[in-house]
């Protein structure tokens, strides 16, 4: 049945296996109907989850109809509908003037669980040049992993890299490490007015750093709020004492390269 309910979609796409796009097409439009497959999906722009009313219902919303099957979207002019699929997480850089300069720019990792609350993903680092990319020295995999249950109410978030592989700050065209800033969980409806703590490689996450939102369900992780940044996994007291000493001289915190570990958890206080 899945095979026919797509057999009639001309009018979207998905991008790779994890965002759905849902572009207007008529001229004057403000909304759009399109189809979605089994799933939870979340609005890329805000990060809400899509929970559509539906069709013939006096309930109040505007956007109508049941997932799987067919959803009328708003879609005011400077809008495009892309939804994130549950179960992937999307490597997203800040944009930039020129793709040479977005190849340096912060990571952010937007997870988005699936019903049992989980979700991976992929990036791959080369020089964007080399046609031999499958070689091992030619370019880094990014493996990224949420875990997350009861509604999110605990949850962690691993990246790993592979070893041995392109690194940015030995490129010329880069000659500096390229960072992570943000990592964005979606769908954690079991935080909404609850307290929070949180761990990033061992070592306390300061509040600030713990950003809920509750209108769409999601905790951003700011890693630029931790003043004395992120400690390397399996950092010892003296190296530990180094780099706070560091950051309060710099007058701000430096951010962890995307090719080092990186561990995060979350919880409800007391949970």
């Amino acid at each position: 049945w899945l095979l026919e309910a797509l057999g009639g979609v001309e009018e979207q796409m998905m991008l790779g296996g994890a965002l759905l796009v849902t572009p207007v097409l008529t001229e004057g439009a403000r909304n759009v109907t399109g189809y979605f497959p089994p799933a939870r999906w979340f609005a890329l722009a805000s990060g809400a989850e899509l929970l559509p009313v539906p069709w013939g219902s006096g309930a109040e919303g505007s956007e109508r109809g049941t997932v799987p099957g067919v959803v009328q979207l708003d879609a005011p002019l400077d809008v495009i509908p892309v939804h994130v699929r549950g179960g992937h997480v999307v490597p997203m850089q800040r944009p930039a003037l020129t793709s040479a300069v977005s190849r340096t720019t912060p990571f952010t990792f937007l997870a988005a669980p699936d019903a049992d609350g989980s979700a991976k993903g992929k990036a791959v680092l080369d020089d964007g040049v080399s046609l031999d990319t499958d070689s091992p020295s030619a370019a880094s995999s990014l493996f990224l992993v949420l875990h997350s249950s009861d509604h999110g109410a605990t949850g962690n978030f691993t990246l790993s890299a592979s070893e041995g592989g392109y690194d940015p700050a030995k490129d010329p065209k880069v000659a500096r490490d390229v960072t992570v800033e943000e990592i964005r969980v979606l769908g954690l409806d079991a935080l909404s007015g609850e307290a929070l703590e949180g761990t990033v490689n061992g070592e306390a996450l300061v509040p600030e750093a713990m950003l809920f939102d509750d209108a769409s369900k999601s905790l951003a992780i700011l890693l630029w709020k931790q003043p004395a940044g992120v400690p390397p996994l399996g950092e010892t007291k003296e190296d530990g004492d180094a780099r706070r000493a560091a950051a309060a001289l710099r007058g701000e915190p430096l951010l962890p390269s995307v090719l080092a570990p990186l561990f995060l958890t979350w919880a409800v206080r007391g949970a």
